[in-house]
């Protein structure tokens, strides 16, 4: 990272506080940094200070005049400098207002003549201008801004000249900053953390410099926690956060953007989206766009099937739910991102949710829930399906329960036909006869029926507990 230090001089004794604040200058609505608070600055102001941890980009450096510390309420000028280029200077800001009557005599500022102007006056004189050039000066009028080149010229022995009919206005207050740089030199020094430290998140949060640049664990004490994020024009370029969400024992947290804002997410751009437990997160941001450079979860896998042994093992972890009549109705509050998932289901693989333990449209014919293998919702509340003793199957229409039966088959039986002057006696073995026949004529073709005992049809096979993803 890189860093960049000024001699800051404000000889005006102003209301207020100093405020010391950088953006980029790519992405100037977004704060990078600012003096720290409560160390207030008060005017005048003397002094070098010091920005550090930056990239080595161009950033616009503001100096704003506040009533309380906090609020910006006088930008007095501002400065773009190269954080890739380092060395030691000098800002100094002359401050002036026209008709006061100030001087250096008046002042006691020392030798070099300067004089606040007069209404209507086009030349300002200030020795202690000259010298500098136009790449050295920033002219600031109050309530306009910053004056280009063109605007004015620079007077013989220090000032400047007003030019395109511009005057200098009663009562108008006026800052001309001079910034002097000198060894200049390019350093750029890189550090090894990818962090600039550790910021927890205990309950639902707003994404500010609190959090940039930050890993951010997840520890909240209930079921759900939201991080919610500005306008992404007002996070600094390069900003990344990571998000881990291994303790606490909420089922989700939710990353909240503002209205207007999308993020790509599972190849679909979206104002929010839910990472459930043990997941882990990376966001960068640049030029006004969040960037999802990491994800290490099962949203792609979100209400699915998963078989395992051991139903305590994985739903202590607070990343799958017991897919079993025992899980119980369950709440949209405590569970968003599944419920979500539930709530775009269509067709058979969804009903609505009975008001008793199981009674998902009870078939009284065939003594079975048929909807039970289905997920249940109404309102708020849902029931994940209930899979225990069932046998997975693939088909067009998922959820659909189906009984067990026995398949078609056919049996093939040979025999022969008696003969016409056979009789009983004298029937062979070979032979058969239709049942209770006397002989003679009654020998020819029979059917035979076989019966086959009901039962369920079994293969070698082995018990797993099946659980649904969060």
């Amino acid at each position: 990272m890189s860093q960049i230090g000024n001699r800051i001089i404000i000889t005006a004794a102003l209301s207020g506080n100093l405020i010391i604040r950088w953006v980029k200058a790519s992405a100037p609505l977004a704060e990078v940094g600012r003096n720290d608070n409560p160390s207030l600055l008060t005017f005048p102001y003397d002094d070098t200070y010091l920005i550090e941890d930056l990239q080595p980009v161009v950033y616009l450096v503001q100096l704003w005049r506040s009533d309380d510390g906090i609020a910006l309420d006088q930008l007095l000028t501002e400065w773009a400098q190269d954080a890739s280029q380092s060395g030691t200077g000098t800002i100094r800001t002359y401050q002036y207002v026209v008709d006061r009557g100030w001087t250096n005599v008046t002042q006691a500022t020392g030798d070099e003549v300067w004089a606040d102007p007069a209404d209507l006056d086009v030349v300002l004189i200030d020795e202690r201008l000259e010298g500098f050039t136009k790449d050295d000066l920033i002219v600031h009028e109050a309530g306009y801004g910053n004056r280009v080149d063109a605007d004015y010229d620079l007077v013989s022995g220090g000032g400047i000249e007003l030019l395109g009919g511009l005057t200098f206005n009663s009562g108008t207050s006026w800052f001309i900053t001079v910034a002097s740089t000198s060894a200049v030199s390019t350093s750029t020094t890189t550090s090894g953390a990818k962090y600039a430290g550790v910021q927890e998140i205990t309950a639902d949060d707003d994404f500010d410099d609190t959090l940039y640049n930050k890993l951010c664990p997840i520890n909240g004490a209930g079921t759900f926690i939201q991080v919610n994020f500005p306008d992404l024009a007002l996070i600094p370029d390069g900003t990344h956060a990571t998000f881990n969400t291994h303790q606490g024992s909420q089922n989700y947290t939710r990353f909240q953007l503002d209205t207007g804002d999308s993020v790509r997410f599972m190849n679909a751009d979206v104002n929010f989206f839910d990472v459930a437990k043990n997941e882990t997160v990376d966001l960068y941001f640049e030029a006004g766009v969040c960037y999802v450079t990491n994800y290490d979860g099962n949203a792609m896998r979100r209400g699915s099937v998963m078989p395992d042994y051991d139903a305590s093992r994985h739903t202590d972890l607070g990343n799958v739910i017991y897919a079993d009549e025992a899980t119980g109705v369950l709440d949209q509050a405590d569970y968003e991102g599944l419920f979500a998932f539930v709530s775009q289901l269509s067709g058979d693989a969804v009903c609505a949710l009975g008001t008793g333990v199981g009674q998902w449209s009870y078939d009284s014919g065939g003594g079975v829930y048929p909807n039970k293998r289905k997920y249940g919702i109404s309102g708020t509340t849902f029931r994940v399906p209930h899979l225990s003793g069932m046998t997975a199957k693939y088909s067009a229409t998922p959820g659909v329960y189906e009984a067990d039966n026995v398949g078609s088959h056919s049996l093939t039986y040979d025999y022969k036909q008696g003969k016409s002057d056979d009789n009983e006696s004298g029937v062979s073995g070979e032979y058969l006869r239709k049942a209770g026949a006397a002989g003679g004529t009654s020998y020819g073709n029979t059917s035979i029926t076989y019966t086959i005992g009901a039962g369920e049809n079994l293969v070698k096979s082995y018990s797993q507990k099946p659980y649904i993803y969060l």
